[in-house]
């Protein structure tokens, strides 16, 4: 905390200038009183001024001070927020449920009102905190990246198990090229229904 010192010496003629005044307010002379009584009542109001002055810029010190303490404070938290998620190693992000149309099926036709779609939910792991990070903000082109690499898949591909690992195999090379740092090391398809 900073503290604020006002250096003021006075001089002993000084406070028997300030005895000699109060000793005017007795006199005869009303002129006299009037004047010294203006200015007692002045140097009260600059030591009242300079008093409050400075009582309000150690106040907005110390205003700043916790401002910047809280400050340094919320950086700390987040240093170890950061810190502790790279600790856990859990960096999934889910990407939303996706739909996509399906290839039609030969030689059936669907009745009317039925359609040929899949709804998937795609979750990615990856290996750091950043592309985690980078990951949710540019979820929508991710998204689209994906949406392209689905467009007319069979319904096996998305049924049997050797077409999912191809499926998020491409799905990993694609948006691991596509990344600037940091990689996908996973692809997790959850909750997929067909409609």
């Amino acid at each position: 905390m900073t503290k604020l010192k006002l250096n003021l010496k006075f001089s002993l003629p000084y406070y028997l200038n300030i005895l000699e005044m109060l000793r005017s307010l007795k006199s005869p002379d009303p002129e006299t009183r009037k004047i010294t009584f203006i200015y007692l009542l002045s140097l009260i109001g600059l030591f009242s001024v300079l008093g409050l002055s400075g009582t309000l810029v150690v106040g907005k010190i110390q205003r700043d001070q916790a401002l910047e303490a809280q400050r340094k404070a919320q950086i700390e938290l987040e240093r170890l927020k950061a810190e502790t998620e790279a600790q856990s190693g859990d960096f999934v992000v889910d990407l939303g449920t996706i739909t996509i149309d399906l290839k039609p099926i030969e030689p059936t036709t669907t009745s009317v009102g039925i359609k040929n779609v899949a709804q998937l939910n795609i979750h990615l792991r990856c290996d750091t905190v950043k592309a985690k990070n980078l990951i949710q903000e540019k979820t929508p082109q991710i998204k689209e990246m994906i949406l392209d690499l689905l467009i007319g898949i069979d319904r096996e591909d998305l049924l049997s198990y050797s077409a999912k690992r191809r499926l998020k195999s491409l799905m990993m090379q694609k948006i691991n090229a596509w990344l600037p740092y940091g990689k996908i090391e996973d692809v997790l398809l959850s909750d997929l229904l067909f409609v």
